[in-house]
């Protein structure tokens, strides 16, 4: 495994470990009916992610921290959109 496979290994583990880890207990039944679901719905929600393209850009730039997050990928509702969307 190179270290571009490493980082975005080390990511996913942080993401299991700091993030989803101390949550499932609050989440399984209350949002998820299984764990299985649950796990499903993050593994979809990781890809979106992209952390095979975040790990190489932490590998490239040293690791210093100096890395962007990626761009979202969802629309943004403008000022005018705005206008029709429900209050509340």
């Amino acid at each position: 495994m190179d270290l571009d496979g490493l980082a975005a290994r080390g990511l996913e583990r942080m993401i299991e470990k700091l993030c989803i880890g101390p949550l499932e207990p609050d989440l399984v039944p209350a949002v998820f009916s299984s764990a299985t679901d649950l796990w499903t719905y993050v593994e979809q929600c990781v890809a979106e992610v992209q952390l095979d393209g975040l790990a190489r850009q932490l590998t490239r730039s040293g690791c210093t921290g100096n890395v962007r997050a990626p761009r979202t990928r969802l629309s943004k509702v403008g000022t005018k959109g705005l206008l029709y969307e429900p209050v509340g």
